[in-house]
């Protein structure tokens, strides 16, 4: 699953990506590098939302903090 959703992330196609990387999390639940990925976009997708919602001082916050973050 980690396979195919950095193919998905690779390609852009988020939600998918995210679907993915949840199911790989499923079967190994102690996966570091499934559960940053995850973790990350679903940081982004909450950026995205603030930013679709005109929610700019929530938008720069949220995109700061994932910035912030040492991958």
């Amino acid at each position: 699953m980690m396979e195919v959703a950095n193919l998905e992330l690779a390609s852009g196609e988020f939600d998918k990506a995210l679907t993915s990387f949840k199911l790989a999390l499923v079967e190994k639940p102690n996966d570091e590098e499934a559960k940053t990925s995850y973790e990350n976009l679903v940081a982004y997708n909450q950026v995205k939302q603030v930013i679709e919602d005109a929610k700019w001082d929530d938008a720069i916050t949220k995109a700061n903090n994932l910035l912030e973050k040492d991958y």
